[in-house]
């Protein structure tokens, strides 16, 4: 019951993530002449009311630390019904790969407040999006209960209008985002999503609200 609050995405997460993720313009940036450097690529909170009254708040943290050649990446989103800590759900995903690749190696962990729920084990591909002109990446994981293969994919349509697709097949269990996103300057967009189980659009959670975002940084060292 308390991943049918949420089971994201990922953000991996998913992812992340994906984390990881969530959610908005987090393209994977080329590595520049491999200099050391943190990239701040996405860290937002999203708050609004979904149809039965209640506020869903999600807190997304997206980095990457570039050294030596290699990358690490930690992706998380946070999130909450009505700021009630019973209701706490979130996944946060560490990655690790070479500063050139689109390929890494993932782990990344489920929690409530209670702790972690499951944890997997595989890979992560940002390449696969690019070909096909979107951002965002595609996993396989798993552990000893199940595998997990998670994708997300957004869009920019025009200079502030995006697009956003997250799914998440864990064992038997699907689950699917759909959400569009209206840049309204900097640090504010708008946005609009759909969370349902199993393609049943029918019975899907609708929340909108606004997005509080930092811009995108990169800290050389």
């Amino acid at each position: 019951m308390i991943r049918k609050l949420s089971t994201a995405l990922g953000i991996g997460t998913l992812i992340t993530a994906a984390a990881v993720a969530p959610a908005a313009a987090q393209t994977e940036p080329v590595p520049e002449k491999q200099e050391n450097r943190i990239e701040l690529l996405y860290n937002a909170l999203e708050i609004g009311p979904n149809q039965d009254g209640s506020i869903r708040a999600r807190l997304w943290t997206m980095n990457d630390l570039y050294a030596n050649g290699t990358v690490i990446g930690i992706d998380a989103f946070n999130e909450t019904n009505d700021f009630e800590k019973k209701t706490l759900f979130g996944r946060q995903a560490l990655s690790i790969g070479k500063a050139d690749s689109k390929w890494r190696a993932i782990a990344w962990t489920k929690t409530t407040n209670e702790g972690s729920i499951d944890t997997k084990f595989g890979i992560r591909n940002y390449g696969i999006p690019e070909l096909l002109g979107c951002y965002g990446f595609i996993e396989a994981t798993a552990n000893n209960d199940a595998g997990n293969l998670t994708a997300f994919f957004g869009k920019q349509f025009n200079k502030t209008w995006t697009g956003e697709f997250f799914h998440e097949i864990d064992g038997s269990d699907n689950y699917t985002e759909l959400q569009v996103n209206k840049d309204l300057g900097e640090h504010l967009r708008a946005f609009a999503r759909a969370e349902f189980y199993d393609f049943d659009m029918q019975k899907a959670t609708i929340i909108a609200g606004v997005t509080l975002k930092m811009p995108y940084k990169k800290l050389q060292f």
